[in-house]
């Protein structure tokens, strides 16, 4: 899968690795021509798609320096 490393960072234990930008780039992991399903795909996957779905932004939500605009919470 072409955003497998995006995806991985969604899932993975301990320190996630998050990326300034938005969240769209975080999963897309910078493949410009990501589609929309495939992100979202990875999204459900990683069971991140209703949580981003709440954001002001969905996908194209500003996370901050190393996501520090998501809650913790």
């Amino acid at each position: 899968m072409a955003l497998r490393a995006g995806l991985l960072r969604l899932r993975a234990a301990g320190d996630a690795v998050i990326y300034t930008g938005t969240i769209w780039g975080n999963i897309s992991d910078g493949k410009s021509d990501a589609t929309e399903e495939e992100v979202s795909a990875a999204a459900k996957h990683a069971n991140a798609y209703d949580f981003i779905m709440q954001l002001p932004n969905g996908f194209h939500t500003e996370i901050g320096e190393r996501g520090s605009q998501l809650s913790g919470g």
